[in-house]
């Protein structure tokens, strides 16, 4: 079954020419460091194309295709954390702004869409990357990390078995 279904999703790819343009012509599979507030930062992109400036990150996803899915997507997975870290970590290595496009193959319908990530979209991941970033050095710095267990509103812990795996 799974070999069936990856043999779907590689079908669905081959049919689809803007994923098939965007990854031609740079590299798979490369990895870039650099450091933002300096924090030492890394990324190891699906697809990176330098000279075109652009990165690709292929996702496969157990949903239907379709904008507003992905969207929602997007959202509820902090991809735009990873794609506006990825694009600054390229700014930083190669001195270019870099667009970046989901390359979205879905494992209930086997499309595949290609979405770019709006300037809106990167804006709202530089927020979230700067913030975590700054928290990230702040801890560093002092020593002091937050625990997590204190951030849970008194009374939502009770009302949740914990159990150990």
């Amino acid at each position: 079954m799974l070999f069936r279904s990856g043999q779907r999703l590689a079908k669905s790819i081959n049919a689809c020419p803007p994923a098939l343009e965007l990854l031609k012509g740079g590299h798979p599979e490369l990895s870039l460091a650099t450091s933002m507030f300096d924090v030492p930062v890394k990324m190891r992109a699906d697809y990176i194309n330098p000279d075109l400036v652009y990165i690709v990150d292929v996702k496969t996803t157990r949903w239907p295709s379709g904008v507003d899915t992905f969207r929602r997507v997007v959202r509820e997975l902090g991809y735009e954390l990873s794609a506006a870290l990825y694009c600054d970590i390229a700014y930083r290595v190669y001195g270019k702004v870099f667009d970046f496009y989901w390359v979205v193959l879905s494992k209930e319908d086997y499309a595949c869409d290609v979405y770019k990530a709006s300037t809106h979209t990167l804006s709202e991941g530089s927020a979230l990357v700067n913030k975590a970033l700054i928290t990230y050095k702040k801890c560093l710095d002092t020593g002091v990390w937050p625990d997590t267990i204190d951030q849970i509103p008194s009374g939502k812990l009770a009302q949740h078995e914990i159990l150990e795996i």
